[in-house]
């Protein structure tokens, strides 16, 4: 694969008021949306106090302050979702609507249809699962039972969704230990294909459901390691596997993930592709995701460079090829800060010394 540049747009000279680290593209390559906030700390903005939401350069409703790094577009990019603030409450809006006002809100999830949501919130001392707007609960005799006749858990959690976007899983706490919830049973322990039993690591950010729909892979602890097991197969042990980088091809038949080697070269920063170990590097910034015909990989490293090795610099790796070197790629609020579109381009916002620009790779 070459690499090289086919096109680059550039999407903000210097805003007064925008946050650059809210910058988010839509999963189809074709909307930006961004946070517009006041410089409190210097003096007060002729724009007001007020935060506000900027979309396709539309301007949303204001609000006393937007979470941050809450921005992110529904799988097929027609909605966007955030969390704002209305006094001493949080509220999930998505598109133009606003929802029930609660103590917090978090770990918010569009199902992979785009047609339903789930998030989780505080009301005083009750922790609520909420799905499709109302508020529910799962449990192994109603797994749609409203949250006041089901109550039993501690605290909820890292909400997903299944592939075919029908359920639903989460973490819950009880008595201090963590474990799964799916279809309303619970999960602590996952066996390998030569029988052995390992300890899940309740956290869904490490995938326990492959794209094709079939609860293949999962990260498991192995006596003071960690390592991966997809469909039943024990990948290499690591000193850790790093929270919320396992991710599948859209085939699901490969996975990549960031891991630690403890003692080695560059702090010991690794990616993994099928189980085999690419260049070690002193740092991967951001989510390691694969092109949608699964041919392809693709990462931000982080080097050093410059005037006594200081400088830092960001890199785009394909298939282990280092492409070029930037200043920045900036974050895009908490979801990848690359990512392949529906026609196989990579996108990354970079910041060169002439300004920020928005990149598509073939």
């Amino acid at each position: 694969m070459t690499i090289k540049s086919v096109s680059r747009h550039l999407i903000d000279p210097g805003h007064p008021h925008m946050d650059r680290g809210s910058l988010i593209v839509s999963p189809n390559g074709q909307r930006v949306a961004y946070v517009t906030r006041p410089r409190r700390w210097f003096r007060r903005s002729p724009a007001g106090t007020k935060e506000t939401v900027v979309v396709d350069g539309n301007v949303q409703k204001e609000y006393d302050a937007i979470e941050n790094a809450s921005l992110f577009f529904s799988p097929d990019s027609q909605r966007l979702a955030y969390v704002a603030k209305v006094g001493e409450k949080r509220v999930l809006v998505i598109g133009d609507e606003e929802y029930k006002p609660y103590d917090f809100v978090y770990d918010v999830e569009f199902s992979p249809n785009s047609q339903r949501f789930a998030y989780a919130a505080l009301a005083g001392e009750k922790k609520i699962l909420i799905i499709d707007g109302e508020e529910r609960w799962e449990t192994k005799h109603d797994s749609m039972s409203h949250l006041e006749d089901a109550w039993e858990l501690d605290f909820v959690y890292s909400v997903k969704f299944s592939p075919d976007s029908r359920r639903v899983v989460y973490v819950a706490n009880r008595d201090g230990e963590q474990f799964f919830v799916m279809d309303g049973e619970e999960y602590r322990e996952w066996n390998d294909s030569l029988g052995l039993n390992f300890i899940l690591r309740p956290d869904t950010r490490d995938q326990v459901f492959s794209p094709n729909g079939e609860r293949t892979v999962a990260v498991v602890k192995d006596r003071d390691k960690e390592r991966v097991l997809m469909n039943g197969k024990a990948h290499p042990r690591f000193s850790e596997i790093i929270r919320g980088t396992l991710v599948c091809s859209a085939d699901g038949k490969r996975v990549a993930y960031v891991a630690v080697n403890e003692g080695s070269e560059h702090d010991g920063y690794v990616v993994v592709v099928d189980g085999k170990s690419n260049e070690e590097t002193y740092g991967i910034r951001s989510a390691v995701v694969f092109s949608p015909d699964s041919q392809y990989v693709s990462y931000v490293a982080q080097e050093f460079g410059g005037f006594l090795g200081f400088e830092s610099r960001r890199r785009v790796v394909i298939d282990n090829i280092r492409g070029d070197s930037y200043l920045d790629i900036l974050t895009i609020a908490g979801r990848p800060d690359i990512f392949f579109d529906s026609e196989g381009r990579l996108h990354y916002i970079a910041r060169t010394k002439d300004g920020i620009f928005w990149w598509r790779r073939p």
